[in-house]
């Protein structure tokens, strides 16, 4: 397998690709290779073993099954860990219908590895400046409505700093059991490098920038601009180099 790759952009969901854009990556001896497709609606990244390559060194013949020869199991936003309860409460209270929409949650992304799962969807939104998602209305709604404080998810203060943030709904649908990105990538990582000869894991990500509705103020996302896209090319690289 060649350890040089040029990855196009695939179909984008909801919106056109106009400012999707190509990068190319050199993964000599990285033990992770990943597409960085980036474009409006989500980029696409690829985790696999170096020991992919076992059938041009005389190993597993299985090693030289290709990419488009394999099935995996996924999840859809692996991520979610689920409404707080003051918060499920309320939105059950006020819509229904939209409760049983939201009313789910994966186990840990490494839980998930370990059992098997090969896809994983992370939802991003940009927070450049950090902060911007700290408050959300949640906590005020429930104390509008009478109901008993939910534990704030982030006690550590990650969402006061500067990077991607990985959430379902802003403001209401905010809880993750990987927070920030970055942090989400590592995990990846790690389980990838603590199981050499694991078939490929995709990644999903999808960069949100929605307001859902008007019926309260909900937190403005963050534009996806160049700008923003290069700062989304930095922090994957951060976390599986080139090199």
């Amino acid at each position: 397998m060649n350890d040089v790759y040029h990855y196009r952009p695939g179909r984008c969901r909801r919106l056109l690709c106009s400012k999707a854009r190509t990068v190319r990556l050199s993964l000599r001896g990285a033990g992770l290779f990943t597409t960085l497709p980036t474009a409006v609606a989500g980029i696409f990244l690829v985790a696999t073993s170096a020991l992919a390559q076992g059938s041009e060194l005389g190993g597993d013949p299985d090693a030289s099954v290709r990419i488009n020869q394999i099935q995996v199991i996924g999840s859809h936003n692996s991520y979610h860990a689920g409404l707080l309860p003051s918060v499920a409460k309320l939105v059950q209270q006020n819509d229904p219908e939209a409760f049983k929409t939201l009313d789910y949650a994966h186990a840990d992304l490494t839980t998930q590895l370990d059992h098997g799962i090969r896809q994983i969807e992370l939802d991003i939104f940009a927070d450049s400046k950090g902060g911007r998602f700290a408050h959300p209305l949640g906590p005020m709604l429930v104390a509008q409505a009478g109901l008993p404080a939910d534990p704030d998810p982030y006690p550590n203060g990650v969402m006061l700093k500067p990077g991607f943030k990985v959430m379902h709904v802003q403001d209401i649908d905010y809880a993750s059991n990987c927070q920030p990105f970055v942090t989400c990538l590592e995990i990846v990582r790690s389980w990838s490098r603590a199981h050499p000869e694991h078939v490929p894991i995709f990644i999903l990500v999808e960069t949100k920038e929605d307001v859902p509705d008007a019926r309260i103020a909900w937190t403005v996302p963050e534009p996806y601009t160049p700008a923003i896209f290069d700062a989304l090319d930095a922090e994957i690289l951060s976390v599986f180099s080139r090199d």
